[in-house]
């Protein structure tokens, strides 16, 4: 699991294209979905507001987060990772 740090202001778009590029630089962050998870990790609440900031889509700081591809993946593909907000 890898941990990112982002300014609070920082859009999920942006974001979300630095975690891509961190796991392999071929991910193309535009077909890839941040997700909040549930008691159990699974994802469960997409990040979907891109254009605006974690904490307009209810991302507290330290919060798990998992980056999965808009094609079904299975659980071992998924990426995990946890957002700190600075």
């Amino acid at each position: 699991m890898k941990t990112f740090y982002f300014k609070t202001e920082t859009p999920v778009k942006e974001a979300k294209a630095e975690i891509c590029k961190a796991f392999d630089p071929a991910l193309n962050s535009d077909k890839h979905i941040l997700y909040r998870v549930d008691a159990l990790e699974e994802p469960s609440f997409a990040l979907r507001r891109v254009n605006v900031s974690f904490t307009k889509n209810n991302v507290s700081s330290g919060e798990l987060l998992i980056l999965k591809s808009d094609a079904e993946i299975s659980a071992s593909e998924k990426f995990k990772m946890s957002i700190n907000l600075t």
